[in-house]
């Protein structure tokens, strides 16, 4: 399907591009769908890497290729994502990682579920685990069909969900009135401030039919980077949390669900924190311990990251010799 200049594509699919090992594949998956009124807006993050020459093997329409001077940086790696969104012109839009994948049917089931849900400003889909041969290895979890930002927040704390920003489409032109993806160092807890945003006034539709898939890699951003701008982030999403608790729900449903979030922050906090420099910090580094410090991270959970590293090491240790 051509979309002329003048028309209204349905679907904006954005990839924010800088990595270019399976570039190809996530390009493939989006021209493959069987739902084919979108365009795909890709932006080239300054890449070293051949990007540009991956997009004009493409001889694809409805592809749009932009490429900024400079690059954002982990930093400020959500300015690229609301590029993309800045040049979108599709009534929903979705972001895609520059390694996962959409199956086939993923915009067709976007579109039935916003037939049945109209009204509301974001929609989710269950998601594929992939591994680097693209075999699924596990699956997201299991969700209703709606549901309220109350729901989705007291899951997330109780960590009972796992989200990517990849596996939610937003009605456009509410994603901009909100100015965009929420900006947090490194893209770290974005996706799900993101969606609880645009959820609080009118909830959240989900299809179970998992039709994103989300690729895990060793360069995978959520899985690298600086240890310390993820603590930053932490720190930005529990001031996010309290502000949004900071206004008392009417119903009393919520009303009991606020005061669970509220209950609950604390311990979620904690232990992302403590995971988090776990899995990311250097030991060197734990044991220095200033820069953690003045990130709000008690020398009490500094301890309990050198422990959960050290267990970790030995996991792998033993996992090694079998």
């Amino acid at each position: 399907m051509m979309i002329h200049e003048d028309e209204v594509p349905y679907f904006s699919i954005g990839i924010p591009a800088w990595k270019t090992a399976f570039l190809i594949e996530t390009i493939e998956s989006v021209i493959g769908q069987t739902f084919t009124n979108f365009e795909l807006v890709i932006v080239n993050d300054a890449s070293p890497f051949p990007v540009e020459e991956i997009v004009a093997s493409f001889p694809e329409p409805r592809i749009r290729y932009f490429c900024n001077a400079t690059n954002s940086g982990p930093r400020n790696m959500v300015d690229n994502w609301n590029r993309c969104l800045e040049y979108a012109r599709g009534q929903y839009f979705m972001l895609l990682g520059d390694d996962d994948m959409l199956e086939p049917d993923c915009l067709a089931e976007f579109a039935a579920l916003i037939r049945r849900y109209p009204d509301v400003y974001v929609y989710h889909c269950r998601s594929k685990i992939i591994n680097e041969l693209s075999e699924v290895t596990g699956y997201t979890d299991s969700r209703p069909e709606f549901e309220t930002v109350y729901d989705a927040v007291w899951h997330r704390l109780k960590g009972l969900r796992m989200n990517f920003v990849s596996d939610f489409v937003y009605r456009r032109e509410a994603l901009v009135l909100h100015e965009g993806y929420y900006k947090l160092p490194m893209g770290w807890a974005s996706d799900d401030i993101t969606s609880f945003r645009l959820m609080t006034p009118r909830g959240m539709a989900h299809t179970q039919k998992p039709v994103f898939c989300y690729r895990q890699n060793q360069a995978s951003m959520s899985t690298s980077g600086s240890v310390l701008l993820k603590l930053e982030a932490i720190q930005g999403e529990r001031q996010w949390v309290e502000q949004f608790l900071s206004v008392a729900p009417f119903a009393s449903g919520e009303q009991v669900l606020h005061a669970n979030i509220t209950a609950l922050l604390p311990g979620y906090i904690k232990r992302k924190q403590i995971g988090t420099m776990a899995l990311f910090a250097r030991t060197v580094d734990l044991l220095r311990s200033t820069a953690f410090l003045r990130l709000g991270v008690s020398r009490k959970d500094i301890a309990m990251a050198m422990l959960l590293k050290i267990k970790y090491s030995l996991t792998k240790l033993v996992m090694k010799r079998r």
